[in-house]
C-alpha cells in the first residue's frame, strides 16, 4: 500500500495532462508543459530536500518546531518567483507558469510527509496512513480538475490555479498535523541553528537535484523558440511520459539499491558498478519497448491530447532521448552512496556545460535542425555522467575508502 501510494500523484499528473489536452488543445499543452520545464528547477531549490533531515534522524520520532517554521517561511517567500516570469515571457505562459508554481509549493509542503510516515516505525499501519494523505490529496485535485472543466469551464490557468490552492492549504494542514512537532515557541537563536544545520546538510544534495532538473528541463528550453505549435505540445507529452519512465527506473534501481549497498559495505565498488551496468541496459530495453508502444499508439495518444500529428516518429524519438539519460542515472548515485556527493555535484555541472554547448554548436555553427540538437544534447549528457562517473568511481578503486 505504500508503494502503491507513491504513484498516485504522478497518475494524477498525467491525468491533468490529458484533460488539458482535451478540454483547452495543444497551445495549452505546450504552454503547460513548457511551465513545467521552467518550475522544476526551482522546485529543487526551493525544497532544499528538506526531507533528507527525515532521513538522517530515523532514530528521532519529533522534531523542533524551528524545522516547520523554516519550510512554511520559506514557501511564502517563494511565491513571488512565479511573477517574475511576466517579465520574460508571453503573458499566457507567464501566467501559466505563475500557477503552476503555487501548485508546486503545495507539493513542496507535503514532500516531507512520506519520508516521515515511512521511517516513523514506532506506529502501525505506515502505508494505510501515507495512503489516505495521497488520496485525500489526488480525490480533492479530481473534484476540482473535473469541476473546472465541466461545470465552470473556465481557462487553463484557472484549472491550474484552483487546484494549486488547494493543495497548497490542503498540504499545508497534512504538514502541520501529520509529523510531531515539539516546542511551544519560534526562538531566533534556535530558527539560525536549525537553518545551518539545514543548509550544511542538504547543500550538496540540492546543488545536484537543481542541475539534474536543469539537464531534464534545458532541451525544451532552449529549443522551445524553434518548435511550431505542435511541436510543443509533442516535445511537452515527451517530457511527462519521460518522468513517468523516470519513476520506473528509479523504484527498479530502489529494489536492487540493497545489492548495491551491500557491495559498497564490502569496498567491493566493482560489484556494485557491474549491477549498475546491469541496471542500465535494463532501463535501456524498458525504455526500448516503451518508445516502440508508443510509436504504435501515436495515433490514438495525439488524437486524445488533440495534438496534431504531422512526423510520426517524433513522439518515441523524443521520449526515447530524453529517457536515455535516466538510463545512465545509476552510475553517477554511485558516487552519492560512497559519500562523494559534491563530486556528484560536480560531474553535473560539468556535464550540463558540455551538454549547452554541443548544442548550441550544432544548431548554430552545423546549422542542424533542433531534434539534431537535443539528440546531440542527450547523449553528450548521457556520456560524460557515465565517462566522469566511471573515473572518479576507478579512482576510488583504487583508493577503497567507503565514508
Amino acid at each position: 500500500m505504500f508503494g502503491a501510494s507513491r504513484f498516485l500523484w504522478p497518475a494524477h499528473n498525467l491525468a491533468l495532462l490529458v484533460v488539458i489536452g482535451a478540454f483547452f488543445g495543444q497551445s495549452a499543452v505546450g504552454d503547460y508543459t513548457y511551465a513545467l520545464a521552467i518550475c522544476t528547477p526551482f522546485y529543487f531549490l526551493v525544497s532544499f530536500t528538506f526531507s533528507y533531515l527525515f532521513l538522517v534522524d530515523t532514530r528521532r520520532s519529533k522534531y523542533r518546531i524551528e524545522l516547520l517554521f523554516l519550510r512554511i517561511s520559506s514557501v511564502l517567500a517563494s511565491m513571488p518567483l512565479g511573477a517574475f516570469a511576466l517579465a520574460f515571457l508571453p503573458s499566457a505562459q507567464g501566467y501559466a507558469v505563475i500557477a503552476l508554481w503555487i501548485l508546486k509549493l503545495g507539493e513542496i509542503l507535503f514532500e516531507p510527509i512520506p519520508i516521515y510516515v515511512g521511517t516513523d516505525t514506532s506506529r502501525e499501519g505506515r502505508g494505510r496512513r501515507l495512503f489516505i494523505c495521497d488520496v485525500s490529496r489526488v480525490l480533492l485535485a479530481q473534484a476540482l480538475m473535473w469541476f473546472c472543466v465541466l461545470v465552470v469551464e473556465g481557462e487553463m490557468i484557472a484549472l491550474l490555479l484552483v487546484m494549486g490552492l488547494s493543495n497548497l492549504v490542503l498540504s499545508l494542514w497534512f504538514l502541520v498535523s501529520v509529523p510531531d512537532w515539539i516546542g511551544r515557541g519560534i526562538r531566533i537563536r534556535r530558527v539560525c541553528a536549525t537553518a545551518r544545520r539545514l543548509f550544511r546538510f542538504c547543500l550538496p544534495m540540492t546543488l545536484s537535484a537543481v542541475l539534474l532538473a536543469l539537464l531534464i528541463s534545458l532541451p525544451r528550453l532552449l529549443s522551445d523558440s524553434s518548435l511550431e505549435e505542435h511541436e510543443r505540445a509533442i516535445f511537452g507529452a515527451a517530457q511527462v511520459i519521460g518522468s513517468g519512465m523516470a519513476m520506473l527506473f528509479n523504484a527498479m534501481w530502489l529494489y536492487e539499491l540493497h545489492k548495491v549497498q551491500r557491495s559498497i559495505q564490502n569496498n567491493n565498488l566493482a560489484g556494485a558498478a557491474k549491477i549498475n551496468a546491469t541496471l542500465s541496459l535494463l532501463f535501456l530495453a524498458a525504455l526500448s519497448a516503451g518508445s516502440l508502444v508508443v510509436f504504435a499508439a501515436e495515433p490514438v495518444i495525439l488524437s486524445v491530447l488533440n495534438i496534431q500529428a504531422v512526423h510520426p516518429v517524433l513522439f518515441p524519438a523524443l521520449i526515447f532521448l530524453l529517457g536515455f539519460q535516466h538510463c545512465v542515472s545509476v552510475h553517477r548515485d554511485l558516487l552519492k552512496l560512497t559519500g562523494q556527493v559534491w563530486i556528484e555535484v560536480k560531474v553535473l555541472a560539468v556535464t550540463l556545460g558540455i551538454a549547452a554547448l554541443v548544442y548550441e554548436l550544432s544548431v548554430t555553427v552545423i546549422d542542424s535542425a533542433w531534434p539534431t540538437g537535443v539528440a546531440l544534447f542527450c547523449l553528450a549528457s548521457a556520456l560524460t555522467q557515465v565517462l566522469l562517473s566511471y573515473l572518479w568511481t576507478r579512482r576510488s578503486l583504487k583508493n577503497p575508502r567507503v565514508p
